[in-house]
């Protein structure tokens, strides 16, 4: 059975993650949209409208899924970018349960609120992983972002390279510019929640 947002948020138990599933979408989708749906939202050039990819990729989330090619786990970031957008049916999502976790997003109030910009960051196994939504058509990782935290520098400094490799685009939501100069700073935020600052 398909698992809502919030199924998913209760299935973490202990707390860690929740902020980055509870804060990732807006009411509706926390009350009647799959994680699967969400991941298989298609791509958004008018607005974004998968407020759960930031989080899952951040998270380095796998995917179980089954398709013309048969059934395959992969990272969310594979399962993302299939070539032509390769039908797929979700079966399962794989979140191992991060060491730390923040989640901030930037809306607009209205009906329907979707991020016009989201930020996540979480401390794997594997190190520090960011990911933003709002900032193309799919959440990317911002790996100049970790790749300058890899290299030891503080929250502020790594969130200056926040819009490198992004390609923003103007949409009903918010312009590129507004999201080339908002992302930084979110991104800065979100590594001092993470850091319990």
């Amino acid at each position: 059975m398909p698992a809502s947002a919030a199924e998913a948020v209760d299935s973490f138990g202990d707390g860690r993650g929740v902020t980055v599933f509870a804060g990732g979408a807006d009411p509706e989708i926390r009350a009647h949209a799959t994680v699967g749906g969400n991941l298989c939202a298609p791509p958004g050039r008018e607005s974004p409208r998968a407020d759960l990819q930031a989080p899952l990729l951040a998270l380095d989330t796998r995917v179980r899924s089954a398709g013309p090619g048969g059934e395959r786990t992969e990272s969310v970031e594979q399962f993302l970018g299939r070539a032509g957008g390769e039908p797929r049916l979700v079966l399962a999502i794989e979140v191992d349960r991060p060491r730390r976790a923040s989640y901030l997003s930037q809306r607009r109030p209205h009906a329907h609120s979707y991020a016009v910009l989201s930020v996540a960051c979480a401390e794997t196994a594997d190190g520090l992983r960011v990911a933003a939504g709002g900032t193309g058509p799919r959440a990317v990782r911002l790996s100049a972002v970790e790749r300058a935290l890899a290299g030891g520098a503080a929250p502020r400094e790594a969130a200056t390279s926040a819009a490198d490799g992004v390609d923003p685009h103007d949409d009903a939501l918010a312009s590129a510019w507004y999201r080339r100069t908002v992302l930084p700073t979110l991104v800065r935020r979100a590594l001092e929640q993470l850091s319990g600052g």
